[in-house]
């Protein structure tokens, strides 16, 4: 996310947004309704209430006797609630890194959790053909960012009048037991080359064998 400036005037470079991922259609069919829980919840914007369980409900008449477990409470930089649109979650996040990029600043978007935690639907989500700028689809934060960079590079070419020209080219890394595989090399045998990271004399991050390709268009990021 976009470093954000404090009253104090300092800056920090990472911020967390957590987005909590509401119950699926498929969840209502394939777990048992005595499964369903809703543990954690937004409490505000910026903090989100972990319910006390103590596992499933029990078919038991005896009481429960000892002091009710408490719920804890964590703080973040953002909370996002069940509701929270692919839209809102863009503008939110990721969109002020668009003008940061351009700018010349390094901006990664990293999505972290568990399987089937929503990081692909948050990231990539669905219609990928439709208009970035409509709130109302389910575009993640991936085509809504490269159809925003490619706009905004357009933008900046036509206000200098042609005095200003860009490139931009994309790479496909997959992280796979601590080892950086391209996946963009054309290789008919089959086999990946490993990708190496290393830092230069002068703090600028190298990528060692890595492929990168020439794009025109958000289209043929997402292709």
């Amino acid at each position: 996310m976009a470093p954000a400036t404090s009253n104090s005037g300092s800056t920090t470079s990472v911020q967390v947004a957590v987005r909590i991922r509401p119950i699926t259609t498929h969840d209502a069919t394939s777990i048992p309704p005595r499964f369903q829980k809703i543990v954690v919840n937004d409490s505000s914007a910026t903090s989100v209430v972990v319910d006390a369980t103590n596992g499933p409900p029990t078919q038991t008449a005896q009481p429960v006797t000892g002091a009710p477990a408490k719920k804890q409470s964590f703080n973040f930089d953002q909370v996002h609630g069940q509701s929270t649109s692919q839209f809102q979650l863009y503008t939110s996040t990721a969109q002020p890194l668009v003008g940061r990029f351009l700018e010349g600043f390094n901006c990664t978007v990293l999505a972290y959790g568990q399987t089937s935690s929503g990081k692909t639907h948050s990231m990539t989500g669905v219609d990928l053909d439709a208009d970035p700028n409509d709130a109302s689809n389910g575009m993640g934060i991936i085509p809504r960012s490269v159809a925003a960079i490619f706009a905004k590079a357009q933008e900046l070419k036509g206000e200098r009048a042609g005095g200003w020209q860009y490139s931009l080219k994309g790479s496909f890394i997959e992280l796979y037991n601590e080892d950086l595989i391209d996946l963009l090399v054309d290789d008919t045998t089959g086999a990946r080359r490993e990708v190496q990271i290393r830092e230069d004399k002068d703090g600028h991050i190298i990528w060692g064998g890595l492929r990168e390709v020439t794009v025109r268009n958000a289209t043929e990021v997402m292709r």
